[in-house]
């Protein structure tokens, strides 16, 4: 259960799929992003020509190679804000003393409101969670387990000030929310421009160096403003967990 709850704590503050065993920034300064000025087109001119690197829309900085100048990173639109909802797909890989598993997920946020998380493997669902600010709600099918309650049992688990506005700001990108401590790291990269206005994350990596473990995710279908689900079910059939 504990590493269940690490996965949830690292992704959604942690780690899942320890599956429920039987027994059981580097990132270019894009939230700073500031306007090109003005005396600074030549020299970008002759950054293009010479490296062909005209960013195009959903080309990644991996894609642009590691050679390309920082000028040219100036021409990414800013860091997405504003907005009321955002939603996206990935997969995760999941390292620690145990090995490695692999997962696939759906996130939704509407912001400020909810974040639903759904977990699955092989296309079958394993693990739903829905956050609000007052209540972390966490269904697993393959245990026939659930949680609904508060995030204390979070806290102490995860040794993570976990609140609602952490959950968010982690599917955000959003750094400032986050907790800054030695023993743990999320870092964000692969920026691309989603449109002509606004840039995003296109991998994240957490790392927790007191328990080694880490998560690293990729992203896909990364949609704005599109309302997208938020419902979660308990059945009557599953246990509750005390956590």
């Amino acid at each position: 259960m504990k590493n269940t709850v690490l996965f949830l704590m690292a992704w959604l503050c942690v780690t899942v799929l320890h599956a429920q065993a039987p027994d059981t920034i580097s990132f270019r300064d894009m939230m700073m992003h500031k306007p090109v000025p003005q005396d600074t087109a030549v020299i970008l001119k002759d950054a293009f020509l010479q490296h062909d690197a005209v960013p195009t829309l959903g080309q990644t900085s991996q894609d642009m190679g590691d050679d390309v100048p920082d000028a040219v990173w100036d021409t990414l639109p800013p860091m997405a804000s504003g907005y009321k909802w955002v939603s996206y797909r990935g997969k995760a890989q999941i390292t620690d003393t145990g090995g490695t598993r692999n997962c696939n997920f759906f996130m939704v946020n509407r912001v400020d409101s909810i974040v639903y998380l759904n977990v699955s493997s092989s296309g079958i669902e394993i693990i739903r969670v829905v956050c609000t600010p007052d209540s972390f709600i966490y269904v697993n099918k393959l245990t026939y387990q659930y949680y609904r309650g508060t995030y204390g049992p979070l806290r102490i688990l995860s040794h993570l000030p976990v609140d609602f506005q952490m959950v968010q700001a982690l599917f955000n990108g959003d750094e400032t929310k986050l907790p800054q401590h030695q023993k743990f790291s999320f870092e964000y990269s692969d920026y691309a421009a989603v449109d002509s206005t606004r840039s995003f994350f296109n991998a994240v990596t957490f790392k927790d160096l007191d328990r080694v473990i880490s998560i690293s995710a990729t992203l896909k279908n990364i949609r704005f403003d599109v309302p997208g689900p938020t419902g979660i079910r308990i059945p009557e059939k599953f246990k509750e967990l005390k956590l």
